[in-house]
């Protein structure tokens, strides 16, 4: 399995397949550099698809520090909503620092979707709210 593989499958919305993929590929440094310049592609299924590798991925404290701004550029400006939601994901599951209160209130929102409703709820319980 590759990147391209992945990719093509979120452009396709092959949402099992990728659901399925990011598990076994996320917690490489490569696939995570990769991941965070999918934030950033012209496609919001690939934006959706970069967010989503860094909410599952393992990655260090210092690492994930400099992360934060572009995901919390997908979180405010992106026009596909699951992009948002992913990234507003990805920064609750690894530390929202100062954007505690975007994600808290983009999470709420996301608790209303049937699609994320039980992610979104598991996160509000992880942050205490």
């Amino acid at each position: 399995m590759n990147m391209e593989d992945l990719i093509n499958d979120a452009i396709k919305e092959n949402w099992k397949s990728v659901d399925e993929k990011i598990p076994k590929i996320c917690n490489k440094v490569k696939v995570q550099n990769m991941a965070l310049r999918l934030s950033a592609d012209k496609d919001g299924n690939v934006r959706d698809l970069g967010a989503s590798i860094l909410e599952k991925a393992r990655i260090d404290s210092a690492r994930f520090s400099r992360m934060r701004t572009p995901l919390s550029r997908v979180m405010r400006n992106d026009n596909n909503i699951y992009a948002k939601y992913r990234a507003a994901f990805a920064l609750a599951n690894h530390g929202p620092g100062e954007y505690m209160q975007e994600v808290l209130e983009l999470i709420k929102l996301a608790s209303e979707d049937k699609e994320v409703s039980v992610i979104a709820k598991n996160y509000l319980r992880k942050l205490g709210k």
